[in-house]
């Protein structure tokens, strides 16, 4: 007995370019196609406030998480802050610390190293002074 399955439509014509797809790709030929995706990033604007107020700090100094929270329109979220500097890239990260003036507590070796570049005094992985 021979086995039928569903068409679901499929025409002679549609079977055979697929075929014509299937042996052009065996034969190594690509396709490109061209796919547009909109895609909605739950706080985006956030992060791009973020950016900008980070891009407008200029070196040796230095500012807490509140203040850049309260900078871009949300006091009181400095945590978020946080999130969007892991979210973001190129932006000068580590001229962002606690209010207590600790670094970047994930990578304070290399937050102190970048802040002393700038002229801003770390000690054990405090901010002293910034210019």
């Amino acid at each position: 007995m021979t086995p039928v399955w569903p068409s679901y439509g499929v025409t002679r014509r549609t079977r055979a370019r697929r075929a014509g797809w299937s042996a052009a790709r065996l034969a190594g030929a690509t396709q490109r196609f061209a796919v547009t995706i909109g895609v909605f990033v739950a706080g985006a604007s956030f992060t791009d406030q973020v950016v900008t107020v980070l891009r407008r700090l200029p070196p040796g100094q230095v500012m807490t998480y509140g203040e850049v929270a309260a900078e871009a329109g949300r006091p009181g979220a400095a945590r978020a802050v946080g999130n969007a500097l892991r979210d973001a890239s190129g932006v000068p990260w580590w001229r962002v610390v606690a209010t207590t003036g600790r670094v970047n507590p994930h990578d304070v070796t290399e937050a102190s190293r970048r802040l002393r570049a700038e002229g801003v005094c770390v000690r054990q992985g405090r901010v002293v002074r910034s210019l």
